[in-house]
């Protein structure tokens, strides 16, 4: 149990990207879905830069 949650969320091919401009949020959030065994977790500090992720991601799928 996590906090009194049972840990028995899959979400091992599920990848995650992270936009928050502050560092420190971005660290909690990434420690939080880290916790919950899921797939990438990539992160951006803005919304121009996470656009960019998405769509260099996209293009290597």
């Amino acid at each position: 149990m996590v906090d009194g949650f049972e840990k028995n969320l899959n979400l091992g091919n599920v990848n995650f990207l992270v936009i928050d401009d502050s560092s420190f949020m971005r660290k909690v959030i990434k420690n939080i879905l880290h916790n919950f065994v899921c797939g990438d977790v990539l992160e951006a500090p803005d919304g121009a830069e996470a656009l960019l992720s998405s769509l260099s991601l996209t293009a290597q799928t």
